[in-house]
């Protein structure tokens, strides 16, 4: 396994003034928020790596193993990434195109897939310990060329990186996730 060993210079909380107005936007939807501070995201591991995980359960025949997928996430060499997460969790049914649809109007960036594979290692039992219940699907949000998005399924017994169409989601099982965009540097 790569050890990513170079890690981001500046980790940069989300302020409270900042996610008291990201609530608020999320209400207006119907939906609500849940903050994953100081998530570390390994960039710098191959495709294969991630998909491995600790605590993942990714079956060989799975689509998401696909080298044109992995083609799409190629790694960032030594690079550790520290972020806070956010995750936007519908009340009712809410589309992938609503999400994404509402974390542009905020000024929110969409995750890619290493970022949620890293919230959910690092929060394996989300679905019990955050949201009370059984399942729950963690979705990247950006997409691959052919309208298909990275997510990781959290089970009762495992979590397993998936990839599924755009319009597979929009249930109450969806919990979508964004990050603020990286600070400018200071010059």
């Amino acid at each position: 396994m790569n050890s990513p060993s170079t890690v981001s210079p500046i980790y940069t909380p989300i302020r409270s003034e900042r996610i008291a107005k990201i609530r608020a936007s999320a209400e207006t939807i119907g939906a609500h928020i849940h903050i994953l501070p100081r998530i570390k995201v390994m960039q710098g591991l191959s495709w294969k790596e991630s998909l491995e995980m600790q605590g993942f359960r990714t079956p060989i025949h799975q689509s998401i193993r696909n080298s044109m997928v992995a083609d799409l996430y190629p790694p960032v060499l030594d690079l550790v990434e520290e972020r806070d997460i956010i995750l936007l969790g519908p009340n009712k049914p809410l589309s992938w195109e609503e999400a994404i649809a509402w974390g542009d109007s905020i000024n929110l960036e969409g995750t890619k897939p290493r970022e949620v594979f890293a919230s959910v290692e690092q929060n394996p039992n989300l679905n019990v310990g955050l949201f009370n219940r059984k399942q729950v699907y963690v979705v990247a949000t950006t997409s691959t060329d052919t309208q298909q998005v990275c997510c990781v399924w959290i089970g009762n017994k495992y979590n397993m990186p998936c990839l599924f169409e755009t319009m597979f989601f929009g249930r109450h099982l969806s919990r979508y996730t964004f990050r603020e965009p990286a600070p400018e540097p200071v010059q």
